[in-house]
This record gives structure tokens, sequence and C-alpha cells, in this order.
């Protein structure tokens, strides 16, 4: 069996971005976006996606502009996609329960006071890519303990970038790498030490490594950690006859005095796998949870997997793959998922939070059926339908972003969303099935931006007398002569005419499709031959 390990990690925490914020983009080129800001409050881990659809246009994303998560003081972690290609000053200062950052590969400088006052941040990898830190990027970062510089060449680095961090701050560089930065004025003041790579060890448990193939002239001092592959654990580790297990587990290891020929056996024990895999075509998976592992606390999916040393792609959450999970609190889905299959998430009763991406085309029935804890959700513009009980029972459910490309939603999708009071329909919608928003008690609230009625059916709102329609100027004598939209009450958000708003008290009182109502009747009326309204 093959193990594979790196010899120095830094393991990051995340915890879900709840959806009660939204971030804010703005037109660069034709095809090209930027991040100017954010509105709310955006909490645990904030994932900005490859694309971003502006006016019905898709965008990709490549700036961060300069402030933009300025003082989100609840942000633990971002997810940059790797196109982005400018990140301004400031743009994550004072982000103070920042923990987990990745630096984008289209990137070559880290702009000044980037990561001003981040107080969270005790680990960060600067990759290859980056030619310049510049003045305060990380200003009184005073938890950044650990620095991995992979760049060979020392970027430009000015003097004040690692102004009040840890006094006891590490900067780890490549071993051929290092006498570079000694060399450099602007690196040789701080910390270095080698990034401990063994060639060759990844495949076997016992070896001889020589120091010359690590970049260590005999006699020097190793720093390094040890983490196993994916599915394993770390069982012992022994250089040269003593076992420094205990020191690896602890995070890290100083092997001091490193001699001309190191012998090194490291073993690990197999554990369960979190997820499990089911091949498709083109090096694409779709991924479930492992039956025999409970899952906890928040879910990161992710994007790729390594099976038999082949690289494939996640693509699909499996039909069910998470269904019953009752302890699971938040999941992030990377931009590679496309697919969500059929009762994916059904049943998660403690789910409150789901990141879904821009990539997401389909989302099957019944996938978030009785996720009672869930408040919020956003649901990607590339979704043309919503399936058949997609939020069944979903009791908690206040907020819900329709797709901008909506088509159709399919019988019961929100049935029983006995939180909901509101909802927005895009244009482009046609079709709202039987019993959509049956059981939504508190629904009083619905915008349709739709000039064209969409075919919609008497049982598909919970009630019509209680509710508030708001459509265009344009539309609202075609929605007053619905036989089922015209029972809702007309907004007044909308300008009305040939309406009156008061009805008189006497006369036979008729509906819009000409039949005799008594005067308990609500909505658009006849009478005397012109129309009221009656609440």
């Amino acid at each position: 069996m093959k193990f594979s390990f790196l010899l120095l990690c830094f393991l990051c925490l995340f915890s879900t971005a709840k959806a009660d914020y939204s971030i804010i983009y703005s037109e660069l080129t034709s095809t090209e976006a930027s991040v100017k800001g954010v509105t709310g409050t955006p909490t645990g881990v904030v994932a900005i996606p490859q694309t971003v659809t502006i006016d019905g246009k898709e965008y990709t994303v490549t700036k961060i502009e300069g402030s933009s998560f300025k003082n989100c003081d609840q942000i633990t972690g971002f997810i940059l996609p790797d196109n982005i290609s400018i990140i301004g000053g400031s743009a994550f200062a004072y982000c103070t329960a920042l923990k987990s950052v990745n630096i984008p590969t289209s990137l070559e400088a880290l702009a000044g006071t980037l990561f001003d006052n981040c107080s969270s941040l005790e680990s960060i990898e600067i990759p290859a890519n980056i030619l310049r830190i510049n003045d305060k990027a990380f200003n009184n970062c005073f938890n950044l303990k650990n620095v991995v510089v992979q760049n060979p060449v020392p970027p430009q680095l000015y003097s004040s970038a690692f102004n009040g961090c840890h006094t006891n701050m590490r900067v780890y560089v490549l071993p051929s790498a290092l006498e570079a930065y000694k060399g450099d004025s602007s690196w040789n003041s701080l910390s270095l030490n080698s990034l401990f790579v063994v060639n060759g060890l990844n495949s076997i448990e016992n070896g001889i490594v020589t120091a010359d193939k690590i970049g260590y002239t005999p006699g020097s001092s190793a720093v390094f950690r040890i983490v196993p592959d994916q599915n394993f654990k770390l069982g012992n580790v022994i250089i040269n006859g003593t076992n420094f297990t205990s020191q690896v587990n602890s995070g890290e290891l100083v092997y001091a005095n490193v001699t001309k020929d190191l012998t090194i056996s490291v073993t690990f024990e197999a554990t369960e796998p979190l997820f499990v895999y089911t091949e498709l075509t083109g090096n694409t998976v779709s991924i479930a949870r492992n039956p025999n592992v409970t899952l906890e606390g928040e879910v990161v999916i992710p994007s790729t997997v390594s099976i038999g040393g082949v690289l494939y792609t996640v693509t699909t959450l499996a039909n069910a793959s998470f269904r019953s999970c009752t302890e699971i609190t938040s999941v992030v889905i990377p931009s590679t998922v496309t697919r969500i299959e059929g009762s994916s998430f059904k049943g998660c009763s403690k789910l409150s939070s789901v990141s879904l991406p821009s990539s997401v085309t389909v989302i099957g029935g019944n996938g978030f059926d009785g996720c009672t804890s869930l408040v919020s959700v956003s649901l990607p513009d590339n979704l043309e339908a919503l399936a058949g009980y997609l939020f069944n029972g979903c009791t908690s459910l206040k907020d819900v972003k329709l797709p901008a490309n909506l088509d159709r939603i399919n019988e019961y999708a929100f049935n029983g969303c006995s939180s909901l009071t509101n909802i927005v329909f895009p244009k482009s919608l046609r079709t709202i099935n039987a019993n959509v928003f049956s059981g939504c008690i508190a629904l009083v609230d619905v915008t349709c931006h739709a000039t064209t009625p969409p075919t919609v059916s008497q049982s598909s709102f919970y009630s019509y007398n209680k509710t508030a329609l708001h459509v265009s100027s344009s539309a609202l004598d075609a929605y007053a002569g619905h036989a089922v939209w015209s029972q809702f009450i007309m907004g007044y958000t909308t300008p009305i005419y040939n309406i009156k708003a008061d009805a008189p008290v006497s006369g036979k009182i008729y509906n819009l499709s000409g039949q005799e109502v008594d005067d308990t009747y609500r909505g658009v009326v006849i009478i005397n031959g012109r129309k009221y309204i009656r609440r």
C-alpha cells in the first residue's frame, strides 16, 4: 500500500458563512468583474465565485478592490478562485477572526495593509507566483507564527511588511533557496528555516535519505511537520533510531545536527474515509458520505480527489449523498459541482447554512426536504427549474433568493415553509405548479416581475385574500384579469389605474370572471360596472 505525506502543513479551521449578507460586484470590462464590497454581516468562511452574473451576463471575477472586506470581524476564512489577479490594499484589514485564506495563483503582489490587524491569523502560505510583498501587508498580525514562501527567488519585501507579527515568527523556504533568502537584505533579518522536503519517501515506510537531497549541510537543524494522506493517521516517526512521534503529533519536530545520512521510519494507520466516490466520465466523480462515518458540524466538500494516483474532479453530489446527517450544521460546496442529485440533504435537521456555487445547474427533488434549521438560501442563477419538494418542511426558512433565469417551480417545492413571509419571482418565470406554497401560512407578500402571468393553479398558494401581490403597472390588467392571480390583494407599490380603492357599500359584487360573490370576498371586484379593491 502506498503512503504519501507533506512535511510542512498548516491546518485551517473553517466555518461556513451564513447567507445574511451580499457581495457587491461591478463590471470591469466586457468579460471581467470586481468585488467592490459587502452588505450585511458576513460570518464564517466567505467563498468568492469564479464567475458572477450581472444583469443577466456572466463575468469572470478577476479583482477584489481595496477595503472590500475591511472590518468584517466575523469572517474566519476566505476561499478565493485562482483567476483573481488583483487584490487591493486593506481588502482584508481588521478581519480580526480571520484564520485561513488561500493566495490565488494569478496574483503577483500582496498589497499594502492587505492583512492589517488580522489578529487571529497564525499561518500563511505565499505561493511561488508572488513577486512582491508591500508595506505593512501583515501589519499587527501579532499571532502570525508561520510563513511558508514557495518562490525559489526571494520576493521583493518591504521592511515593514511583517511589522508587529509574533516575536517567534518563522519563515520557511525551499532548501535550495535558503542561501538566496539569507543573502537578501530584506529577508535575512527574519527567522529563516528550510522547508523540510524528503523526495522519494512518499511511497515507502522506511528509507535512507541523504542530507544532500534535502538541501542541508551536515550539522544543521531540520524543522518539519508530518501530516498523513487522506484516510490515514500518523503512527510512529523514528529518525536514526529515536522515536519523535510525540513531538510531531504536538505540531512541530526540530531535529538537530543532521548527519550525512538520515534513516527515517514513518508508519501510518488506516482510518475510515469521510466520503466515498463513484467514477463518472472524463475523470469526474460523484461524492457521498461514507455510511460508516458520522459527519458533524461543518462539511467542506473537496473539489478534487486522488484515486489510484489519478486526479478526479468532483462534479456531482450523489443521490441521497448526505441524507439524514442530522449533526451537519453547514456545508461548503466547491465550484466544480454542477449537479446535486435528489434527497442530497434530506433530513439534515441541524443544517442552517449552505454555500451553493454558481456552477450548479441541477438540484434534484427533495434536495433539502426536512432541513428544519435552514434559515436562508441563495439559489444559483443557472437553475432553470426548482424540483418538487425541494424545500419541503423547511419550517425555519425565511429568506429565499430565486434564480434570475428560473422558468418553473415544481409541486410542493416550498410546502410547509411556515416561516416564509415573502417571495420575489423573476421575470423569466412561466410556471408555478400545484401546492408549491401550500402550508406557507406566514406568506403575506408576493412580487412577480414576469409581465405575463405565470401558469398557476388554485392550490399553488396557501392563501390569496391575505397576501399582497406586486406587479408592474403594465402587467396589472393581465394579473387582475387572471382567475387565480386576481385573488391576491393588489399591492400599492405599483401604480394602479382604472381601479378604485374604496368600494361602495351597496350593489351586487362580481369577481373578474363575472361570478357573483358575497360581501366577504377580497380582491379586485366589479360593482356597478367599475373595478374596485376590497381588502
